[in-house]
């Protein structure tokens, strides 16, 4: 008697008319897409939030694709970049500015990214108010700056901005810089003069335009860097294209499913776009000229 092989077997099961395979007969061949990130590192998300919007979407792209979907938080930046180099998460989802810093960028293959306003990359915009006299960065020696209180970034671009025009320790060339939880926070202070410039992401500023046509009567943008992603996912190298490409196509169809455009909700975007390595190239820029200035 012939005894057949379990590939084989399964092979003639699923050609019989009738017999549909189950999902737990082939689980164990479902690409794996196990998510890494970091759960400080994300401005307008709290720990909780960041947390559970991450498990938001390990639960519902498992149940709508056939993936096996997990994901680590970490607290340790430095954990998390050895964890990757071993190969204990294939996917990392990081600010822009923590990739350059901390991860080597040979590592690192195209993956997805949240975006906003349609635009595959957002603005970092340095904000005052019109007709207060604060038209430059020299104009804001001696203000109030208000910044996200996780937004490491924010505070690294106007260290930069500061550098170019001054000596002075950026903490000495502000009256005051407050720092707050969300953004919508930021753009409040300085709508009602409670601060005397911002820093907050183009996309962010554009919501609370479309809410309140008023704010954008009374705002002025004096300094922007353009193409920045507000967070972006990367594939480990050693994931092969044809999986890479696999797990994409399944969160881009994703996305315009019920809980697909309810997880771009909570992230405050409008889709999921594919991320490339050259779409760090504005920050990797300004990390280097930040370097030089100092």
């Amino acid at each position: 008697m012939v005894v057949l092989g379990r590939k084989a077997l399964l092979l003639i099961i699923s050609l019989i008319p009738g017999i549909v395979l189950s999902d737990t007969a082939t689980i164990d061949t479902w690409p794996v897409f196990k998510i890494g990130f970091h759960v400080n590192s994300f401005p307008d998300l709290t720990l909780s939030d960041s947390k559970h919007t991450l498990d938001f979407l390990t639960e519902e792209l498992g149940k709508f694709s056939k993936l096996k979907v997990s994901n680590i938080a970490y607290s340790d930046i430095r954990k998390m970049r050895d964890d990757f180099q071993l190969g204990v998460f294939n996917f990392v989802i990081l600010p822009p500015l923590t990739i350059i810093k901390h991860y080597n960028t040979e590592l690192l293959r195209g993956g997805i990214n949240a975006t906003a306003s349609n635009h595959s990359l957002d603005a970092l915009q340095l904000i005052t108010r019109k007709n207060s006299g604060i038209d430059s960065i020299s104009a804001l020696q001696g203000k109030r700056v208000s910044l996200l209180e996780n937004g490491s970034f924010s505070e690294f671009y106007l260290e930069t901005l500061v550098s170019r025009i001054s000596n002075i320790e950026m903490s000495h060339f502000f009256s005051n810089i407050d720092k707050q939880k969300k953004s919508q926070r930021l753009i409040f202070k300085l709508f009602f003069n409670q601060t005397d410039a911002i820093v907050v992401y183009r996309s962010q500023c554009s919501l609370a335009i479309e809410m309140n046509p008023q704010i954008g009567k009374e705002f002025q943008v004096i300094k922007q860097l353009e193409n920045i992603p507000r967070g972006i996912g990367f594939f480990h190298k050693d994931v092969s294209e044809k999986i890479r490409e696999y797990i994409i196509l399944q969160v881009l169809k994703f996305q315009d499913s019920v809980r697909g455009q309810q997880l771009l909700e909570i992230l405050k975007a409008d889709q999921f776009k594919r991320s490339y390595l050259s779409d760090l190239q504005a920050v990797n820029d300004l990390f280097f000229d930040n370097r030089h200035t100092k």
